[in-house]
C-alpha cells in the first residue's frame, strides 16, 4: 500500500501551567476561520434563561442548576468544534467559569489569528510557484 504524507501543520498551545493542558489546530484549514466566526457569533447574547426546560414542581436551586448544565454543554460543545479532539474537559474540568471561558477564546483565536496570517503567506507564496508570472501593467500617459 502506498502512503502519502499530506502535510498536516498542527500548531500545539499549552494553555495555562499544566503541560497536560494543550490544544492542537491547523492553521492551513480555512474551516477554522469559518469555526471561529460561527462560535462567536453563537455566543453573542448568550443567557441561561435560554436554556429553561421545564420548572414545574422543580425548586429554584434546581432549575438554575439544569439551565447552566446545558449552557455548559452548548458552550462547551462549539469551543470543543475548533480542535480536532474534545478540550473542554481538560482544560476546565469540571468548573465552567465564563470569565475563564472568554479568557481562553480571546487568546487561542489571537494566536490562532497569528499562525493563520503566516500560514496564507506561506501558501501565496507555494501558489505562485504553480501560477503563470503576472504581467506588470503599465500606464500610458495621457497627453
Amino acid at each position: 500500500m502506498e502512503k502519502i504524507d499530506i502535510g498536516l501543520t498542527l500548531v500545539t498551545v499549552q494553555v495555562g501551567d499544566n503541560p497536560d493542558n494543550i490544544v492542537r489546530f491547523d492553521p492551513a484549514d480555512y474551516g477554522l476561520i469559518s469555526r471561529v466566526k460561527q462560535i462567536t457569533k453563537s455566543f453573542e447574547g448568550l443567557d441561561e434563561k435560554d436554556f429553561v426546560g421545564d420548572t414545574e414542581g422543580k425548586e429554584e436551586l434546581d432549575i438554575a442548576a439544569e439551565a447552566i448544565d446545558k449552557m455548559r454543554e452548548k458552550v462547551y460543545g462549539e469551543i470543543d468544534k475548533l480542535f480536532y479532539e474534545p478540550v473542554c474537559n481538560k482544560l476546565f474540568g469540571d468548573r465552567f467559569s465564563t470569565k475563564e471561558v472568554e479568557s481562553f477564546l480571546t487568546k487561542i483565536i489571537k494566536v490562532m489569528g497569528k499562525y493563520i496570517e503566516k500560514e496564507q503567506k506561506e501558501s501565496q507564496k507555494r501558489l505562485e510557484k504553480y501560477l503563470p508570472p503576472q504581467k506588470q501593467k503599465t500606464r500610458v500617459k495621457k497627453k
